[in-house]
C-alpha cells in the first residue's frame, strides 16, 4: 500500500516556497516518488488531498503524461484509431489543416478551454459555417477524449469550453430538388457516382432501401478508378460540375438529405423513426428542423380528441337544460 502524502514545512526563512507536498504516484513502495511546493500552506494541503483522492479512485495522471504536442499526439492516435477509411481522412484533414496551425505545438496538457474557444473564434472569422465548426469539434473532442481515458490528461477540455450556438434552421421544403431534378443529377454524374445520389455513400446507418434501389447495392461503398477510397471533394466537385451543365439552382448534396425527410414526414411517417434513421442526437433536433411539415398531425389529434371526448362535453342546449333541472323545486 502506498504511503500517504507528506506536507513538509520548509521554514519561512527559506528562499522559495515554504511548503512541499512529497508522494508516491501508484504503485505501492515501487511507484515513481514525486513532489510539488507551494507558498501556501492551504494549497499544499489541497494538493495533497487531491493526489490521494486520485489515487483512490484510480484516476490518477502524472504530471508529465500530457508532455506531448497536440500534433505529435494526434499523429499517434489516428495511426491507432480503428474506424472507416472517410471518417480517418476526415478527421486526419481537421487536425492537419485547421487545429494543428492553431493548437498543434501546444501540449496537450496545457490546451484549456480558453484555447477551444478562441480556436472557435479563429474558424468564425475565416468564415467556417456553424455545421462545419460542429465536425471539427467532434473530431478534436473525440481525441481529447482518448486522451483521459489513456490518462495523459485528467478533464477534456472540450467539455469544459463554451460551445458556439448552432440553431436549428426550419427547411423549406419548396426550395428542394424535385424528383425529376434529381433523376437528372444521378445521369448527368455518371454511372459511378450516381449510386451515392440515390443513397448517401459512407452512410452506414440502417434506413429503409425500396427495392428498386437494389441494383445500386453492388455498387457500394464507391471506389475510384483504382478501387481505393475517392478522394473527400470528389462527389461535391461533381455534382457542382453535373448542377451547372443541366442548369439547375444551386441545390447541395445534403438538399438529398432533407428531401428525403420531407418525403418521410409528409407521407405519415412518424417524426421519432425519421429522427432516429437521421442519426440525430435528439428528437429536438429533428423537431426543430422539421416538425413544421407535421402540422397535419394537429388536425389528427383534435379530430382524436374531439371523437373521444366530444360526446362526453355538455353542448349549449344540455348545458341550459342541466341548468334548469338543478333549479327545479324539489
Amino acid at each position: 500500500m502506498s504511503r500517504l502524502a507528506q506536507i513538509i514545512d520548509n521554514g519561512s526563512t527559506v528562499s522559495g516556497k515554504r511548503w512541499t507536498v512529497r508522494y508516491r504516484e501508484p504503485g505501492g513502495r515501487t511507484g515513481r516518488q514525486r513532489e510539488k511546493s507551494f507558498s501556501r500552506k492551504k494549497d499544499a494541503v489541497d494538493f495533497a488531498t487531491k493526489m490521494e483522492g486520485d489515487k483512490r479512485e484510480n484516476i490518477y495522471v502524472a504530471p508529465d503524461a500530457g508532455k506531448v504536442s497536440l500534433r505529435r499526439y494526434a499523429d499517434d492516435w489516428l495511426a491507432k484509431k480503428t474506424a472507416s477509411a472517410g471518417t480517418l481522412e476526415s478527421y486526419e484533414r481537421i487536425v492537419r489543416l485547421h487545429v494543428a496551425p492553431h493548437l498543434g505545438s501546444k501540449m496537450i496538457s496545457q490546451v484549456t478551454a480558453a484555447d477551444i474557444e478562441g480556436l472557435y473564434a479563429c474558424w468564425r472569422q475565416d468564415g467556417a459555417a456553424l455545421n462545419t465548426i460542429e465536425s471539427r469539434h467532434i473530431a478534436l473532442s473525440t481525441l481529447f477524449s482518448h486522451a483521459v481515458r489513456h490518462r495523459r490528461i485528467p478533464v477534456n477540455p472540450m467539455t469544459q469550453a463554451e460551445k458556439l450556438e448552432n440553431p436549428a434552421i426550419p427547411v423549406d421544403d419548396r426550395k428542394l430538388p424535385g424528383f425529376e431534378e434529381i433523376t437528372a443529377i444521378a445521369k448527368e454524374i455518371g454511372p459511378r457516382l450516381s449510386p451515392a445520389i440515390w443513397r448517401k455513400e459512407g452512410e452506414w446507418r440502417d434506413i429503409p432501401v425500396p427495392a428498386s434501389l437494389e441494383p445500386f447495392i453492388d455498387r457500394l461503398p464507391i471506389r475510384n478508378a483504382s478501387g481505393g477510397m475517392p478522394y473527400p471533394d470528389l462527389l461535391r466537385k461533381s455534382w457542382d460540375r453535373a448542377i451547372k451543365r443541366i442548369e439547375l439552382p444551386a441545390y447541395n448534396p445534403h438538399d438529398l438529405r432533407h428531401k428525403w425527410t420531407t418525403v418521410a414526414l409528409t407521407d405519415g411517417v412518424s417524426i421519432h423513426e425519421v429522427s432516429r434513421w437521421l442519426g440525430h442526437r435528439s428528437i429536438k433536433v429533428t423537431v426543430d428542423r422539421y416538425g413544421h411539415l407535421t402540422q397535419d398531425g394537429q388536425e389528427r389529434c383534435r379530430q382524436v380528441v374531439e371523437t373521444t371526448v366530444g360526446p362526453h362535453t355538455l353542448t349549449a342546449d344540455r348545458a341550459t337544460a342541466a341548468r334548469g333541472a338543478d333549479s327545479t323545486p324539489s
